[in-house]
């Protein structure tokens, strides 16, 4: 993949006239674009052939609505106006760059707007002869009128390279001494964060640790910068494999597949591809969620929760500047795992997209699988589905995850396991509990079902103001009506579903399973 510099750098040796830079960076986009113009200067413009205007070199202008056309910092009076600078760019005929920031909110002003796009098509013209460069700097879309006159570059999040040399410059400057494995942790923290960010996280981190960088607050005000962004949540609080209880082959397959994800470089030598994800279906409060929890534990890495319902907008093109916002977001915080739960209600609507809503959901699914499909980034997704029968069929072909996996009811040994999991939690030795009472009268239910019952059974106990006692436990158990009985046609249909189709089962299976499984797979 080019760089910045590199797609810059063709279309100003192609002449093109427009060209609009996605990122809300203006700082650090108009550095590189400085270091670009004397990089040029210096080493490309004097091989120039005299008769091209770039053998003469490149200046930057720099465009402020409050003040207008700048270069070296002297104002160039009557160009405060965009109209102005256009029509001066024009007039005299400037070879050079011309930075407009915020380039997308230009077109609110109804009056200009009309005038503007003129201008920029003469612009357009008469640019490609004379290298007449305007470069916009924005987040938002062009309108339908000049988009199609404008190049465009997708400007990424600082790499883990400039984050640490970032990370060295600011310790460096004040006199905090740090070791390669803390500079490397700090490193890791504030990937996805813009260079301000990171400024601006450190030095609280700083202020409230007098010996160096306070992780935990780094993490604090990570959390806070992912979360300014409305499209990532960071989710701290993640189980071990060893909390999940039962899902037997699902643990297995992420053992295997976390051993890849730790040694991804040996592993892309020696001919794998960097892991994609996997799809978790099935019966609800069956630990589909946990696992993506665990996963990350087991990967080391952080977890992030995706919403897809934010990524859509009401307002024309709003919904696609989400979705490559979070793109290029997924890149710059991986290696993590990302989860995107219940996706099935987020992708619904696909076959009345065009009618209902112009298109946008049908466009936001196939970005998103062209995403899973092409990223190169080592982010993991976890998506998990309660009725997979809902998710549109491309969505399941082979390739698309690197495994789809079905979660269903618990078995006796898997509720054991759960038990005692659960009892373990709540600080008590399960050895002193009937647990083969409790396996046997909670078939049926799923792992939240029970550890619902617990929950309930020590606040009777704790409103008694005596110790939890398995009677209290068998007391609630008897009262609880399980999903499996209250949606028993819904769960048959989609146990049959998950046996006709084949998919993974992340369940051991008993005998009386593999005999019922078979007789549907005869069917």
């Amino acid at each position: 993949m080019k760089t910045f510099s590199e797609q810059l750098d063709t279309y100003i040796r192609g002449a093109f006239p427009l060209i609009y830079i996605y990122s809300n960076e203006y700082d650090r986009v108009l550095s590189d674009l400085f270091n670009y113009v004397d990089e040029f200067n210096l080493n490309v413009a004097p091989l120039v052939p005299t008769t091209s205007t770039l053998g003469k070199g490149l200046s930057i202008y720099i465009y402020n609505s409050g003040y207008g056309l700048s270069i070296n910092n002297n104002y160039i009076s009557g160009t405060m106006e965009l109209e102005e600078t256009l029509k001066y760019i024009l007039d005299n005929n400037i070879v050079g760059i011309f930075v407009i920031n915020n380039l997308h909110l230009i077109w609110e002003n109804h009056f200009a707007k009309y005038r503007i796009y003129d201008l920029l098509y003469d612009i357009y013209q008469n640019g490609k002869v004379n290298h007449q460069h305007i470069i916009g700097i924005g987040t938002g879309e062009l309108p339908p009128e000049v988009q199609h006159y404008f190049v465009t570059i997708d400007y990424k999040l600082p790499t883990q390279n400039e984050i640490k040399e970032e990370v060295i410059a600011f310790l460096t400057n004040y006199n905090v001494k740090a070791t390669k494995k803390e500079v490397d942790a700090i490193s890791s923290i504030c990937s996805g964060m813009t260079i301000a960010e990171i400024q601006g996280s450190l030095s609280i981190a700083l202020v409230n640790e007098e010996d160096g960088i306070d992780l935990e607050i780094l993490k604090q005000e990570k959390a806070k910068m992912v979360r300014k962004s409305g499209l990532l949540e960071w989710i701290r609080d993640t189980e071990t494999i060893n909390e999940v209880g039962g899902l037997e082959y699902l643990k297995e397959w992420f053992t295997r597949i976390a051993f890849v994800y730790r040694n991804l470089s040996k592993a892309v030598k020696y001919g794998l591809k960097t892991p994609k994800g996997c799809l978790i279906t099935g019966i609800p409060g069956t630990g589909k969620t946990l696992s993506a929890k665990a996963i990350a534990s087991l990967f080391g890495v952080p977890l992030f929760r995706l919403d897809v319902g934010r990524l859509f907008s009401s307002l024309v093109g709003e919904t696609e500047k989400n979705t490559r916002e979070l793109f290029k977001l997924v890149e710059a915080v991986s290696p993590a795992v990302i989860l995107v739960d219940e996706i099935e209600k987020a992708f619904a609507g696909l076959e009345s997209s065009s009618s209902s809503d112009s298109g946008v959901t049908a466009r936001l699914i196939g970005s998103f699988l062209y995403f899973m499909q092409e990223k190169k980034a080592p982010s993991f997704f976890v998506c998990t589905s309660n009725d997979i029968t809902k998710l549109p069929p491309e969505m399941l072909r082979k390739g698309r995850f690197d495994e789809i996996w079905y979660v269903g009811l618990p078995n006796a040994t898997e509720r054991d396991s759960i038990w005692r999991i659960h009892l373990r939690k709540t600080g008590r030795n399960p050895d002193k509990y009937k647990i083969n009472d409790f396996v046997n009268l909670t078939e049926g239910f799923t792992g939240s079902e029970i550890e619902a019952v617990i929950q309930e059974a020590l606040c009777n106990c704790f409103y008694s103001q005596k110790d939890l006692d398995s009677s209290e436990l068998i007391k609630v158990i008897n009262k609880t009506t399980p999903l499996s009985k209250l949606e028993a046609p819904k769960i048959k249909a989609l146990e049959e579903w998950a046996v006709k189709f084949r998919v993974r089962r992340a369940n051991m299976q008993d005998a009386v399973t593999q005999q019922k499984r078979a007789i549907i797979r005869g069917s």
